[in-house]
């Protein structure tokens, strides 16, 4: 499980939950931290007569390691929550997706893009 908080523009706390099959806290003395924009959460309507609002989280962390945990086709295998104040803003999946990193840095980027459950 990859855990971490951090607090809002708005100073609430925010809580990111990613249940994998590695235990990872986002904090600065292992090594993995937020970004400057650590969640996105948005809300996809393409259409004006869909009943059902899709909504998709990005969650950006820097890593100085490979996290070959959430790499999957499967795309119900890791699931994903997010809270403010407690409140459960974002419940989810992690989309599959392909794992790029560039030669020359110590930290990368790493952007986990979540799908909801519908």
């Amino acid at each position: 499980m990859i855990t971490g908080r951090f607090k809002t523009i708005d100073n609430k706390i925010c809580e990111v939950t990613i249940n994998c099959n590695r235990d990872i806290t986002l904090n600065e003395t292992d090594g993995y931290y937020f970004t400057e924009n650590p969640v996105e959460i948005s809300l996809n309507n393409s259409d004006t007569f869909t009943k059902i609002l899709k909504t998709t989280c990005k969650i950006n962390i820097l890593t100085k390691e490979f996290i070959p945990e959430l790499y999957t086709a499967d795309d119900r295998a890791i699931s994903v929550t997010v809270r403010v104040d407690g409140k459960l803003v974002f419940m989810g999946y992690v989309a599959p997706f392909c794992y790029n990193q560039p030669y020359d840095s110590k930290l990368t980027q790493l952007t986990i893009s979540c799908q909801d459950y519908l």
